[in-house]
């Protein structure tokens, strides 16, 4: 029992002492950067726009632009195609699209961004 007792401890000891460097990183930085090319757009009940991006790395990635996000220019006019870069927080969050069976995206929260020759967006499909 007391043999039982120690190795727990010991394990235990271990784990934390093995776990602590990457906590004490998480409470450094708790917002991290992200930029790519944006993929697809998808609009949320709640006002806010699911973007899934293509970073330099291997995989696209999933961000919620939401209402709250402070945006350079002041509105979030996002389409494919288009440059983005900012700051998320490493805490996903829901995104409920329209319809009578809404599809639900989960992407990480922007807090700042900004995006490529937002004005652009609409003007083509007037011709000019």
């Amino acid at each position: 029992m007391q043999r039982t007792f120690r190795l727990t401890l010991v394990l235990l000891i271990g784990v934390a002492g093995f776990l602590m460097p990457a906590v004490a990183s998480a409470q450094v930085s708790p917002i991290f950067s992200f930029g790519g090319t944006v993929i697809t757009e998808n609009f949320c009940i709640h006002g806010a726009i699911n973007i899934i991006i293509k970073p330099a790395g291997f995989f696209p990635i999933s961000y919620v632009w939401g209402p709250t996000t402070v945006s350079v220019p002041p509105a979030p006019l996002i389409h494919p195609g288009q440059q983005v870069l900012g700051l998320a927080a490493p805490i996903p969050i829901l995104c409920i699209g329209f319809g009578l069976h809404p599809p639900v995206w989960a992407g990480f929260q922007v807090l700042y961004g900004g995006a490529s020759s937002p004005l652009d967006v609409g003007l083509s499909s007037l011709g000019i």
